[in-house]
This record gives C-alpha cells, sequence and structure tokens, in this order.
C-alpha cells in the first residue's frame, strides 16, 4: 500500500487497529502490512480534536474506487457482514485504507483482483448520530475545585447570616430613644441587620411600624458594598452605646 500523506487517527481507532493487527494470522499478509503501515505513519488526535473531513470509525465516508461511481459507507469495526446498513467493515482491505484519510486524499491498497486506489470525495457524520461534540470527562482536580467552590459559598452564607441574627439581636436590645439617634426605628432592625451582614442591598424597601402599618425607607447608598460599611459602622455604634 503506498501512502504519500500521514495518516491520522484517533485514539479509539489507533487502539483499535494495533488490536486488530495483533489477532491478524500470517496468512493475512496483506492487511497486516496495511495495518502496520498505518500504524507506523500515524498522527494520534483526541477524538474531539479531529476534524470533520477526517475517516474515522463511525463516520460516513463517500468515495470512488478507481475514478468509478461513488459509494457512500459507514466505517464500522463490526465484523464483516454484521454491521447493520450500508458499513464498511475496517477489518477489510478497502475499509482499512480509507481509515486515516481526509477528503480529497487517496491511497492504492491489494486486493484480490490487484491494485486499486480510492479516493475520498466527502466525510459526514452517520446518520441518526448527534453532530454535537462529546463532552469533556470531568478530571479529578475539577470535581475537587467545584467542591471547594460550593463549601466556601456555603460558609459564606452561613456567617452572613450569623452577623445579621448578632446585628438583630444587638439592636432589639437598645431603647427607641437610642434607636431614633441613630436614624433608625424598631420597624427597620431587620432591613438594618440585613445591610450590616451583606444579605439585603440598600434600596427602597418596606418595614413593618409598631403600629402594624408599613412605610417606604429610602437607603441612600448607591450598592450594597457601600450600604454594608455604613451599616458596619452602625453596628459599632450601637455596640458601643450598648456597653455605654
Amino acid at each position: 500500500m503506498q501512502i504519500s500523506h500521514p495518516t491520522t487517527l484517533t485514539a479509539e481507532d489507533h487502539a483499535m487497529l494495533a488490536r486488530f493487527m495483533r489477532a491478524l494470522s500470517e496468512r493475512e499478509k496483506s492487511l497486516v502490512a496495511m495495518a502496520r503501515r498505518k500504524l507506523e505513519t500515524a498522527v494520534i488526535v483526541h477524538p474531539q480534536a479531529a476534524t470533520d473531513d477526517l475517516v474515522s470509525s463511525g463516520r460516513q465516508v463517500r468515495y470512488c474506487v478507481n475514478g468509478a461511481m461513488e459509494a457512500v459507507h459507514v466505517l464500522t469495526w463490526d465484523l464483516p457482514g454484521t454491521a447493520a446498513g450500508p458499513a464498511i467493515s475496517l477489518r477489510q482491505p478497502l475499509g482499512l485504507a480509507l481509515l486515516g484519510l481526509r477528503t480529497g486524499q487517496s491511497v492504492a491498497f491489494p486486493t484480490e483482483a490487484g491494485i486499486e486506489t480510492v479516493e475520498v470525495i466527502g466525510v459526514s457524520a452517520a446518520p441518526g448520530t448527534s453532530t454535537e461534540p462529546v463532552p469533556r470527562p470531568v478530571t479529578e482536580p475539577a470535581k475537587l475545585l467545584r467542591v471547594a467552590a460550593a463549601i466556601k459559598r456555603q460558609l459564606r452564607s452561613a456567617l452572613a447570616r450569623m452577623q445579621k441574627a448578632r446585628a438583630e439581636t444587638t439592636l432589639r436590645q437598645l431603647s427607641d430613644a437610642t434607636l431614633r439617634d441613630i436614624g433608625i426605628t424598631r420597624g427597620e432592625i431587620p432591613h438594618v441587620a440585613g445591610i450590616v451582614a451583606g444579605l439585603t442591598p440598600a434600596s427602597t424597601s418596606a418595614v413593618l411600624q409598631s403600629d402594624g402599618s408599613t412605610r417606604k425607607v429610602r437607603r441612600s447608598e448607591p450598592d450594597g458594598t457601600k450600604a454594608a460599611a455604613e451599616g458596619g459602622r452602625r453596628s459599632s455604634d450601637v455596640e458601643m452605646r450598648a456597653q455605654g
């Protein structure tokens, strides 16, 4: 078999071809020579790195032999005659010759009738198969990073809730007069505690008053970060007043 260009094989096809060659008998010298030549000249690529014009197992190939009428078949590693539908086994000379070629490439291969030449006209996905790329397997380090990120999120949320509860408890221990001095009412305590903990953004919101009604409260801070900082200063003032 004459090859004037390198053979490109996916890692799966390379492994299958190596096993196939080892299983061949001495009487199948032509297939052994073809398989060995493919392996010796192979450029191995990951299945996801294979381009759309590469002939590999499971792909549909349009080709012609000796310039004759075009034919279309799916390449498979199944035994000859066992594959369903219009398929060519890669264990046969024609299928093996096509393996690793690209659109526009041709190769000569031996048959019982003599040396023939096959040329690849086009390559496409086999009918009924998805054209979506196969997702890459999640590696162990990636899994650990995801778990660590989830734990960090849970810890931040738990700490924020603890800080809100602490601020709310401190504020409820103050008298109404002290709360007025720092600029809030008793009904605003949950809202302010949420700002202190960074759980509640500073915005217009309804707060519950002592008589059961609600009123709109407008916070002047433009974002949650500034509001949390202001809330932290208020919390410090509250704790100092409580201690005094």
